[in-house]
């Protein structure tokens, strides 16, 4: 009712703000009152144990920061509109993960598929202030940690190869099912969350706590704890059972538009 446009990750409101050459649209999708509103609602969700992260909030934050100081009209950054969503999406990721190059790799691949992308000063002096700016904050972070886990011998890179392949398939189906989730449900389904969506959130959060108290809280939060714990080679409390409860756990975060 008050920031439509704060629902779900923010990464498609930053890739829809670029796309668009209609101001109005993109005063919509990337005001400060949105991304005002999507800190707030973030760290509610978080707290509330929901299965959400903060890497594309902080795509859709970025953007909007950046975007309105292309309407401040200062220095001739409104000349260069397009290029400081660009610098506001890859400062996000950088920031996020405290990683600069991560930024540049993620404005080529996710926010430059339909539009040509020339490197140019705003996105890599963003992109790496916002890299400097969390190192100063955080220390030296990195987002997992010093791993010192080996792969002995030649024959294991065959596990590799295996493993990158079965990931990008699982990780591309995964998307795509977020992605279409809407449009495969029973039309009975969509009707009762589009005219009663207080009610249809409430019965997904119940679900959401039922699947965390089932896996002991594993299935919460950002996820960064068990993949952490996972690399340092410290699996007790997630089976077979912890990845499908994580999907559907994230599918309902999905569903019922959790920023």
């Amino acid at each position: 009712r008050w920031f439509p446009y704060a629902g779900g990750s923010g990464t498609p409101q930053a890739i829809a703000a670029r796309a668009t050459d209609d101001n109005a649209w993109r005063n919509r999708l990337l005001s400060l009152s949105t991304a005002g509103a999507k800190i707030v609602l973030v760290l509610v969700a978080l707290a509330a144990g929901a299965a959400i992260g903060r890497e594309g909030p902080s795509v859709h934050i970025g953007t909007a920061l950046m975007f309105a100081l292309s309407r401040l009209r200062i220095l001739r950054f409104d000349r260069d509109v397009d290029g400081l969503i660009l610098a506001g999406a890859g400062a996000g990721i950088a920031s996020a993960f405290n990683t600069p190059l991560g930024g540049i790799v993620f404005v080529l691949e996710e926010m430059s598929r339909d539009h040509p992308f020339r490197a140019h000063s705003p996105t890599l002096v963003a992109v790496i202030g916002a890299g400097l700016a969390s190192l100063v904050m955080l220390g030296k972070y990195a987002y997992f940690g010093v791993v010192h886990t080996t792969l002995p011998g030649n024959t294991v890179w065959l596990a590799v190869l295996l493993t990158a392949a079965l990931g990008g398939v699982a990780g591309g189906l995964f998307a795509r099912a977020c992605t279409a989730l809407q449009d495969v449900l029973p039309e009975r389904v969509r009707d009762v969350l589009h005219r009663h969506p207080l009610q249809a959130t409430a019965v997904c959060g119940l679900l959401l706590a039922l699947l965390a108290l089932a896996s002991h809280g594993a299935t919460m939060g950002t996820g960064y704890e068990v993949t952490r714990n996972l690399i340092d080679g410290n699996a007790a409390g997630t089976g077979l059972w912890y990845a499908p409860a994580r999907l559907v756990a994230t599918f309902l975060c999905v569903l019922i538009g959790i920023p």
